[in-house]
């Protein structure tokens, strides 16, 4: 059965079905009527116009077709964002295992925000392995984390985090850090420097600030990249059910 309000809006049309098809003549004319149309045309060196209902009718057509084709436009414009998203993470996850490669499969160290510029981060120990910074921004963040600390590094802006279980100070190895579908590496967040387990509690107000720092960038969820190398996207409400596994 379709929507009520889909079936409201073909009755409409159907209304204006004789109206509109009147007017479509107007603009499409037959080869037939464009002939004699050119005829009179040269014979009364006039043209002949639209009235005011044809026109009424033509744009109010048109605005239903933009109210009704809108969302679907805006859907498919973030969902590409977020793939984009989906991709920069998984980027990063590439990174961050070759940087483990390099340094005896030990991940990044975790460094405070004030010491980013000095001795780096998670984000300054990848940026070698994609020397892209565009990379660090997902699309849909308006606004990424840009803290002092990094206005001197290689990246000055990132849209992710780490999780403050996998990188850590002293920093986890691969025994320590079990690479299973579960435990989250890196997420969407914008404030505070690092995601916490905490952060995922849904009582600490609204996403995105200092007590609830994910961000909820796509369809009132965020993407995730695990610790072992996959992207996914969770919705709020799953990542506060399965915190204690994403962040033990």
């Amino acid at each position: 059965m379709l929507p009520v309000w889909v079936h409201t809006t073909l009755l409409g049309l159907r209304r204006l079905s004789a109206p509109l098809a009147a007017v479509i003549r107007r603009l499409i004319p037959t080869d037939k009527e464009s002939g004699l149309e050119m005829k009179n045309a040269r014979r009364h060196h006039v043209s002949k116009g639209f009235t005011l209902i044809e026109l009424l009718i033509v744009i109010t057509i048109m605005a239903i077709l933009a109210e009704l084709l809108f969302p679907v436009f805006s859907k498919a414009k973030e969902k590409a964002r977020s793939v984009t998203c989906h991709s920069n993470l998984r980027q990063l996850g590439i990174a961050i295992g070759m940087y483990a490669s390099d340094n005896d499969l030990v991940f990044p160290k975790r460094e405070n925000v004030s010491n980013w510029n000095a001795l780096g981060g998670w984000m300054i120990a990848s940026y070698p392995y994609v020397k892209n910074r565009q990379v660090f921004l997902c699309p849909s963040d308006d606004d990424p984390y840009a803290p002092s600390g990094l206005s001197a590094a290689v990246v000055q802006k990132i849209s992710y985090m780490s999780s403050s279980y996998a990188v850590s100070n002293p920093p986890k190895d691969d025994t320590q850090l079990d690479p299973s579908a579960e435990l989250m590496l890196l997420g969407e967040a914008n404030v505070g420097g690092e995601i916490r387990q905490g952060d995922m509690d849904g009582n600490a107000g609204p996403p995105g600030n200092v007590n609830e720092r994910v961000e909820l960038n796509h369809f009132r969820g965020f993407n995730v990249l695990y610790v072992d190398g996959h992207v996914k996207w969770l919705s709020y409400e799953k990542a506060i059910a399965n915190r204690a596994s994403l962040h033990p």
